[in-house]
């Protein structure tokens, strides 16, 4: 095999790692989300915490929305929010792996 681990043997492929799925074993951590204000919308959204795509105008929120602004880190634990986005994060703010 050329560059990369080596190949499983027999024992191995039975073990902790070979049922993990490929995310799993890719990502360190999990996702973190920022508060945003959709377009057209005044709920408060969560969206992946790319600046510079919110800054482009090109950041869609959990729900696919357009995000416009950003809104603070305390925004969230108002009562006016979106379902849809509050329900792909665990009680964290951290995105869920199987949303």
């Amino acid at each position: 095999m050329r560059g990369g681990a080596p190949a499983p043997s027999g024992d191995d492929v039975d073990g902790a790692a070979a049922r993990l799925s490929f995310r799993e074993r890719t990502l360190a951590k999990p996702q973190s989300t920022i508060p945003v204000h959709a377009l057209d919308d005044q709920r408060v959204h969560l969206a992946p915490p790319h600046h510079g795509r919110l800054a482009q105008g090109r950041l869609k929120t959990l729900c696919g929305k357009l995000a416009v602004t950003a809104l603070p880190l305390f925004s969230p634990a108002g009562g006016n929010r979106c379902k849809a986005c509050f329900a792909r994060v665990d009680v964290d703010g951290f995105v869920k792996l199987g949303a």
